[in-house]
């Protein structure tokens, strides 16, 4: 059975946000995923990320997020996992099991994303085998960082791919820049996904946002109807000031993402 296709919204930090957007929820398909960034920096070592305070909550806070309110959950709520300070199978391994052993009793994480990991050199099966017995969830994505597209034979990752154990990937070579992507780069790698790895969902990312950012989706979507798409950069609001700086101060914006929602669900 194909995956579910989903629309997502990333860079969530507060309950408030994600209650804000399951309110602008249209009915029907496909699910409204939202993504909280995560890593061991911030929930083990309580280091703020790299962009600032205002990508996502810091420490044993993010577990706010995940109340397990079953009966009035309309967006499924999904760890977006960096593993940027390593790409070592054991290492990822042991860094996801420890942050699944923090998860609280009451709390429910609907899917795993992991981003920034070698799926062209290394075999993650068992860290997907062990993350599908924890969670039991029907999220489990691959995000194929801009790296990992650059450095890949489109056929031959597919085939690889399909093996691993994923139910969604997620091409994404922006990786919350708000940067657009090159669509026909991505043409190459859906078509490969889908003819080499047909149980795996697609996704794409990369500048994708509300209104007139969102037709590279769209064009995608035409030829792929069940493609996901996913969302970040262009859903922030940013200060004047264009310095390096200006990442660390910027804030989720919940008008743009709600405008991205109602967007891409009119789309499908």
């Amino acid at each position: 059975m194909k995956p579910k296709q989903y629309v997502s919204v990333s860079g969530i930090e507060t309950i408030e946000q994600i209650r804000a957007l399951e309110l602008a929820k249209p009915t029907g398909s496909p699910a409204l995923l939202v993504g909280v960034q995560a890593s061991e920096k911030s929930q083990f070592r309580k280091i703020e990320n790299s962009r600032g305070p205002n990508w996502h909550p810091v420490g044993d806070d993010i577990w706010k997020l995940f109340g397990n309110d079953d009966e009035h959950r309309v967006a499924r709520r999904v760890i977006h996992y960096s593993y940027a300070d390593t790409q070592d199978p054991h290492n990822v391994a042991w860094l996801t099991s420890e942050c699944f052993d923090r998860i609280p009793g009451d709390s429910r994480v609907d899917g795993w994303q992991f981003n920034n990991l070698a799926w062209h050199e290394k075999d993650y099966t068992k860290v997907l085998e062990l993350t599908k017995a924890r969670l039991g969830a029907d999220f489990i994505i691959a995000q194929l960082s801009g790296s990992v597209l650059a450095h890949s034979d489109p056929v031959e990752f597919a085939k690889r791919l399909a093996e691993s154990g994923v139910s969604h990937t997620l091409l994404d070579s922006s990786g919350g820049s708000g940067k657009s992507f090159d669509e026909t780069l991505y043409e190459r790698f859906l078509e490969a996904l889908a003819r080499h790895a047909p149980d795996i969902g697609l996704g794409v990312a990369g500048g994708l946002g509300p209104g007139e950012h969102l037709e590279p989706y769209r064009r995608l979507l035409a030829q792929y109807p069940d493609l996901s798409c996913d969302a970040e950069g262009k859903l922030r609001d940013y200060p004047e000031d264009q310095s390096t700086e200006r990442l660390r101060y910027s804030n989720f914006c919940p008008v743009k993402a709600t405008g991205l929602i109602l967007d891409a669900y009119k789309s499908v």
